[in-house]
């Protein structure tokens, strides 16, 4: 197909799925404890589209490779980083899930940090301690995400050194091959890159919303608890990912090692008004 008329038609295909988000406000479906639950569309139909609007369209590096296991795993751990099931209601879930499957280009940056803040005030809570119980829960439920992603995405870059350099020593290896391999590897270090702003983008945004609460609804007790929290957080990214967290430092003048509390561990919604 001569480049023009696949360009054309990857571009009819966008417009088509994105007119399809639109109408049924696609978000991937998620499980129990915000795990991405299995979808015909959503695993294969949409990313498939996405691979070839974005390998046609916007000409980027794709692969049509099978995933590893471990690759499988790196998806579906960056899913409660991207997406977290406690950021329903102030990150779009069509915006994340047109992303996750290429459909567009990358959207994230666009994303507000203060919108974190807006969602906390829009809440109705019986008492003004509870949006910093609210923002103590979603800090502590990233942590264990963090924990759980870096080790994998650290497995998953040791294979791709490994398939570099099967790559570069086999003479015999097909053009679609070798662009299969350069494309999986490009693919799984720009999921761990998206992981990291999106770390980097809640970081701001508690902070951002530690900040504005210390202005409307102060409360020392609960200050010092979330702001204990958040440090924990950005000291297990430190812990898991030097490089990205040294940047997020540079940028944030981000706390030192704290002691994690009791609190921290503690989950209580008495407060919310359903």
């Amino acid at each position: 197909m001569p480049k023009a008329n696949s360009a054309a038609v990857t571009r009819s295909t966008a417009l088509i799925l994105l007119l399809a988000f639109t109408l049924a406000g696609c978000g991937r479906p998620t499980g129990d404890l915000g795990r991405a639950r299995a979808s015909v569309w959503h695993d294969e139909v949409l990313p498939e589209a996405g691979r070839l609007v974005s390998a046609y369209g916007r000409e980027e590096l794709t692969s049509d490779f099978n995933l590893t296991n471990d690759e499988q795993e790196l998806r579906d751990l960056s899913w409660s980083i991207i997406r977290p099931p406690h950021a329903a209601d102030w990150i779009s879930a069509s915006v994340v899930e047109a992303q996750r499957t290429r459909i567009t280009p990358e959207l994230d940056h666009k994303l507000d940090p203060r919108s974190y803040y807006h969602f906390l005030r829009s809440e109705k809570f019986r008492s003004s301690d509870a949006r910093y119980d609210r923002l103590i829960e979603d800090v502590t439920a990233d942590q264990h995400s963090v924990v759980a992603f870096f080790p994998k995405a650290n497995t998953v870059y040791n294979a791709d050194q490994e398939r570099l350099r099967a790559t570069l020593k086999t003479h015999d290896i097909t053009m679609d091959e070798l662009k299969s391999s350069y494309g999986r590897i490009d693919e799984n270090a720009k999921l761990v890159e998206w992981v990291r702003r999106a770390l980097d983008y809640r970081l701001r945004a508690y902070n951002h919303a530690i900040r504005r609460l210390k202005i409307e609804t102060p409360s020392e007790n609960r200050t010092i608890r979330a702001e204990q929290a958040l440090r924990y957080l950005a000291w297990q990214i430190n812990k898991s990912d030097g490089p990205a967290y040294a940047e997020l430092k540079r940028q944030h003048d981000l706390y030192k090692k704290p002691i994690p509390s009791r609190y921290t561990r503690q989950k209580d919604d008495s407060n919310l008004v359903k």
